[in-house]
């Protein structure tokens, strides 16, 4: 119910602080909440962190976004920050907004199984925690270690269960708890866990070849598969953002995925997600009226483009492309220079990954897909990469694999009402964009009855 949370903007590394989407230097980084919500939060929340459901069902999540906030989430996908002190939390209109006040999560007593919403006139609900089992695991990749939890839903199983993979950036097992527990509350397990080079894993960074993430996840898998409460014939990954670039490359290595579920994914390179997402960031702002010292011309985002495609290939290859000095003299006298300026792009990524094709996956791999874009996140070609995605299916004859576009959706597939990027427009979200959460609930159950 809250995968969007996962959703994380593909790491920018770009040019210039006007053109850094800190779209999360941790929301898929993960999302941090805003300064609004962030008043002092009672340390003693962190303990009623976990998934709790009312006598009619109805479900209500309590997760860290971020170091020192809490949030919540209720049925109907709504989410809202939490701030407050001594057993009294309040939230206000949206996620990062907290005034006008809206609404009150109270500890029941002591209580830290309990709680209860008060909310307007409304009769209170009282919410009682769901014993799910939470265990901490670990596994080795090569040099890097990596530590997680897995976390089960109540009952005996067999359940289906998914690896959930990150986004770009340093992500702990944090940003995935949320989708954890609400696919915990519609009986299916997962294996949350730290990125390599952050929190308990190890590894000397996260900026590693695709192939050495996939592989991560795929040591996750096969710690699943010797699990008795679980299905080894069910067992898929859910790749947000650049995670769903390492779950196609992790097909390509392990025949025995199950399924996938791709959140805001690509058919394209990160090379070519790279070029349409600046572009489309600076349109985007001249939309808006935003002002800067260059008024760019539909000529300069030409001129950018082509410029900056060329400072990626440089990079990417480690040697000057032909005619690079001449544009580099030309660019540097051009009023959008500053915009770019002298610098390459970090190789350590760039030059394994950028030009990283993830069609003969889509072509190969024949299991059940799911691949859930929105329809207004201006990071990628939504329309082109739906396209590409539906041809290849439709050419390797998966009538397994689907392509859905969320009207309304950003990148992080919540509801926008503005279409700007995901981080100028968090702190103002409320809920997950409709349609995307049924969607993967009637994938799962379709996986489940799949032979």
């Amino acid at each position: 119910m809250y995968a969007f949370l996962t959703a994380l903007t593909f790491s920018a590394l770009t040019v210039s602080r006007f053109l850094r989407l800190t779209l999360l230097g941790a929301l898929l980084l993960i999302v941090r909440a805003p300064h609004a919500a962030a008043q002092a939060v009672d340390p003693a929340l962190d303990s009623l962190v976990g998934l709790f459901r009312d006598a009619r069902g109805s479900t209500a999540i309590l997760w860290r976004p971020a170091p020192g906030r809490v949030a919540v989430g209720f049925d109907g996908a709504e989410i809202r920050g939490l701030s407050g002190t001594s057993g009294r939390f309040t939230y206000g209109p949206s996620f990062g907004v907290a005034t006008p006040v809206q609404g009150t999560i109270l500890r029941s007593g002591t209580s830290l199984d309990t709680i209860i919403r008060r909310e307007g006139d409304a009769v209170d609900r009282t919410y009682v925690r769901v014993p799910l089992r939470e265990t901490p695991v670990s596994w080795d990749n090569g040099r890097a270690r990596l530590s997680g939890t897995v976390i089960l839903p109540t009952g005996a199983g067999p359940f289906p269960s998914l690896v959930m993979l990150q986004g770009a950036g340093s992500e702990t097992r944090e940003s995935s708890r949320v989708i954890a527990y609400w696919l915990a509350a519609h009986d299916v397990a997962s294996l949350i866990y730290d990125k390599r080079s952050t929190g308990g894993s190890t590894g000397a960074s996260f900026n590693v070849p695709f192939a050495d993430l996939a592989r991560d996840a795929i040591g996750g898998m096969k710690l699943l598969r010797g699990m008795l409460e679980l299905r080894r014939d069910r067992i898929g990954l859910f790749g947000p953002s650049q995670g769903a670039w390492i779950a196609l490359a992790a097909t390509q290595i392990d025949p025995g995925i199950a399924f996938l579920i791709l959140q805001s994914g690509d058919a394209t390179s990160p090379l070519e997600q790279e070029m349409f997402r600046v572009i489309s960031a600076l349109k985007a702002e001249r939309a808006r009226g935003v002002a800067r010292s260059v008024a760019l011309a539909d000529s300069d985002l030409v001129q950018i483009e082509a410029f900056r495609r060329l400072k990626f290939q440089h990079a990417m290859t480690g040697r000057a492309p032909d005619g690079w000095d001449a544009a580099l003299a030309a660019a540097r006298r051009a009023s959008w220079f500053g915009l770019t300026g002298d610098g390459l792009p970090p190789g350590d990524f760039w030059v394994p990954n950028g030009a990283f094709d993830p069609m003969p996956a889509l072509l190969s791999y024949r299991g059940p897909i799911l691949s859930v874009l929105g329809a207004r996140d201006i990071s990628k070609d939504v329309q082109r990469n739906a396209a590409m995605m539906r041809d290849a299916f439709h050419r390797s004859g998966n009538a397994r694999a689907s392509v859905l576009i969320i009207e309304n959706g950003n990148h992080g597939l919540f509801e926008t009402t503005t279409g700007l990027p995901l981080a100028v427009e968090l702190p103002n979200l409320t809920r997950v964009a409709p349609g995307y959460l049924d969607a993967i609930l009637e994938f799962l159950a379709a996986v489940g009855r799949d032979r």
